[in-house]
């Protein structure tokens, strides 16, 4: 997984990761039992393996199908993967929706763009890390001038390279947008989706463009913050475009409030996963800018990733990153998630954490 001299060091800071986190989510209430944690991911599956495999019917890519399986395998989206990834998205937007108190009034349509979005995201960044020859050119037909582009014309520039994994990502890019072109929104929903899908591109590209070298500031947290938390927000506001009520700036900022926890909480999640790769990649993450903003560490007396996740550990990063968790599910459950929802909307949060936990090693 890590390009790492010494994958014992990664190994052993996930093992106490998992412990604590499972060990938090124990004491707090949040540790769905095994077989209600087991129907969820059943149910998650098999309606997101459905969605995955009509996503993958409309690719358009040179070699067809087969070849679109076979390139979404290289990448880790293989037969388990997709159907994971899209189902959790699929949940996770059906869990907002039913927190805006939409659920009723939504199409199915909303909740599958939300799911494909979120699929959008993640093969983007599996390009950023896997393919990185290929991100001039990703980020050209990305652009917020391509993106505003699209939402007025329902259409994409043409991705002409002979990549397949490009040729995905852009028609599940097309899928997703001319999906948005149908739906009937206000003008505030489709300005802020517009700010968001801004503030995400310049959040990633410079973080990508940027290392870890520099000092944390307040402007590497906001970039951090726009590309790993917005992405959650950017699902309700697909959701949002096929709201059938009047929605204003007031009522957006204050669903935002309502839905920002959902984000953070997944990014927190990915970061302290990552820690050890993104130490080899000299990349920002939460972990590393709350331990080099603490004026007792000193970034160039931490030399290697077998220095860097113990200093995690020791300065109490990890411990308060994961009170945070707690806290966000709390908030979430308390103010998002209304008790009237349907059991897969009130477990979807907490069956987040538990499927990332489960996937670090015992």
């Amino acid at each position: 997984m890590f390009d790492n001299p010494n994958p014992e060091a990664v190994r052993s800071y996930q093992k106490l990761v998992r412990s604590q986190v499972l060990g938090a989510l124990e004491r707090d209430g949040f540790r769905l039992e095994h077989d209600r944690y087991n129907q969820f991911r059943r149910e998650m599956m098999i309606d997101g393996a459905v969605l995955s495999q009509q996503i993958l019917e409309s690719v358009s890519t040179p070699g067809g199908l087969d070849q679109t399986r076979i390139v979404l395998n290289r990448l880790g989206l293989g037969v388990l993967t997709l159907p994971r990834i899209v189902g959790f998205g699929l949940r996770q937007a059906q869990a907002v929706a039913a927190g805006l108190n939409l659920a009723e009034r939504t199409s199915q349509r909303a909740v599958h763009l939300g799911a494909l979005f979120n699929l959008g995201i993640v093969l983007f960044d599996l390009i950023c890390d896997r393919h990185r020859a290929l991100i001039p050119r990703m980020l050209s037909i990305l652009s917020p001038q391509g993106v505003q582009q699209v939402m007025h014309t329902g259409t994409l520039e043409n991705a002409d390279s002979e990549d397949v994994a490009l040729n995905i990502l852009h028609s599940i890019v097309a899928q997703f947008f001319q999906g948005l072109k149908q739906s009937d929104h206000s003008q505030a929903v489709r300005e802020e989706f517009q700010e968001v899908i801004r503030q995400m591109y310049n959040g990633e590209v410079k973080l990508m463009l940027g290392s870890r070298t520099e000092h944390p500031g307040r402007e590497i947290w906001i970039r951090m913050r726009h590309k790993s938390a917005l992405p959650m927000w950017t699902v309700a506001l697909t959701v949002l475009h096929f709201s059938n009520t009047h929605i204003d700036r007031a009522k957006l900022r204050a669903l935002k409030r309502l839905v920002y926890p959902a984000g953070a909480l997944l990014w927190i999640l990915d970061d302290l996963a990552d820690a050890g790769e993104d130490w080899i990649s000299k990349s920002w993450s939460r972990p590393y800018y709350r331990l080099f903003s603490r004026p007792t560490v000193q970034m160039e007396n931490i030399r290697s990733v077998e220095e860097a996740l113990p200093a995690l550990i020791a300065s109490g990063v990890v411990e308060s990153e994961i009170r945070r968790v707690v806290q966000l599910l709390q908030r979430i459950q308390n103010s998002l998630i209304p008790s009237t929802a349907n059991q897969a909307s009130r477990d979807c949060f907490p069956a987040t954490v538990l499927s990332w936990v489960y996937a670090l090693p015992e």
